[in-house]
């Protein structure tokens, strides 16, 4: 019973990725696509599934957030960092105490990008302590690049993902970057990574390695 489900589930998402694929890379997938092209055409097919409102979503986060509105077109590399708001208290100024602390000219054509998010049932006062570590590093470690916006998910909409709500957070995360990217027009290809709010070390060539 269980090989047939993961059977089931794994065509349904080699379908899913088939639909997903850039038409350009069906066609050839030696194809060398160009990532403005790729964006625009991820975004139509977002506005397909989701509606426009979802892309005026996106937009509107965009347009309050001085730092995703003006992002340079000399940005490189966006990192995603998923933020447990409730539970990074403790982590979160050490990690981008990391990211402050890259070597090279990287870090100033890096963007680091936070979705910092609740359940509604999550103590509010944990939530607080989160926001602050972050306004702290912002203060303490000016060179960085950082942007966030906050989402809090009702225990209705948890309840109808059975509790599992990553994969929501990531989607808004990236969707979100990759927007401001499309926005941006940058002069080169940009570097979309998904990092934890809670790294325990890191090179100091890391950003400058990729």
């Amino acid at each position: 019973m269980l090989c047939g489900r993961l059977t089931r589930d794994s065509a349904r998402n080699r379908e899913r990725w088939a639909q997903d694929r850039s038409p350009r890379l069906k066609e050839n997938p030696e194809t060398r696509l160009n990532q403005q092209e790729e964006i625009d055409w991820y975004f139509q097919q977002q506005e397909a599934k989701l509606g426009k409102a979802y892309l005026n979503e996106l937009d509107d986060r965009i347009e309050k957030n001085q730092t995703l509105k003006e992002l340079s077109p000399d940005t490189r590399i966006v990192v995603c960092m998923p933020v447990a708001a409730a539970y990074e208290a403790d982590n979160i100024y050490n990690t981008l105490r990391l990211y402050a602390q890259q070597e090279g000219d990287t870090l100033s054509e890096t963007a680091i990008l936070m979705n910092v998010n609740w359940r509604e049932t999550d103590d509010a006062a944990a939530v607080q302590r989160t926001m602050a570590e972050i306004e702290r590093a912002r203060a303490d470690f000016p060179g960085l690049n950082v942007a966030l916006f906050t989402k809090e998910w009702s225990k209705e909409f948890i309840e109808s993902r059975e509790g599992r709500l990553y994969g929501a957070v990531v989607k808004e995360l990236n969707d979100t970057a990759l927007r401001a990217i499309q926005r941006a027009s940058p002069r080169g290809e940009v570097f979309l990574l998904t990092n934890d709010a809670d790294a325990r070390g890191m090179s100091k060539r890391y950003l400058q390695s990729l």
